[in-house]
């Protein structure tokens, strides 16, 4: 299970990546790593939802990535408690627990890009399941050998 988690944000740069916003553009959305000073609470996480961060997932130490519009990330640099918001590098994508691997390896990805990582997948391995998280197509998990 933890495997699988590693992998979501690696395989949704790899495959899902080409398909989310680019960050230049004032009104498209990009992941963003956000940075706390020290435990995340509660509020902590309200505010970063109120200032208009979706997908909320924790990342070691004492952050979150979620999806955001550059206005949202600068809404969310505000907070108090938080020191740093920037995009996800390619390096913070991919899991350490790929150096070296080979051949095919089971994946689970979360897609903020729509139908297009289901399709990109089909086309390189066997999908064996996929579940829209919000009911609206734009919020995907897609498992794939």
């Amino acid at each position: 299970m933890r495997f699988r988690r590693s992998l979501i944000l690696a395989i949704a740069a790899l495959i899902g990546g080409a398909a989310l916003p680019a960050a230049t553009s004032p009104a498209k959305a990009t992941w963003v790593r956000v940075q706390f000073d020290g435990r995340i609470t509660e509020s902590g996480r309200a505010a970063l939802q109120h200032a208009g961060l979706r997908s909320l997932q924790y990342a070691p130490v004492d952050a979150y990535v979620a999806y955001a519009t550059p206005l949202a990330a600068n809404a969310a640099a505000d907070v108090a408690t938080v020191t740093s918001v920037r995009p996800l590098a390619a390096a913070d994508k991919i899991s350490s627990e790929l150096a070296g691997a080979t051949g095919r390896v089971p994946v689970a990805v979360i897609s903020a890009g729509g139908g297009e990582t289901a399709q990109a997948l089909a086309a390189t391995g066997t999908v064996r399941g996929s579940f829209d998280l919000r009911g609206d197509g734009a919020l995907q998990v897609v498992e794939a050998v």
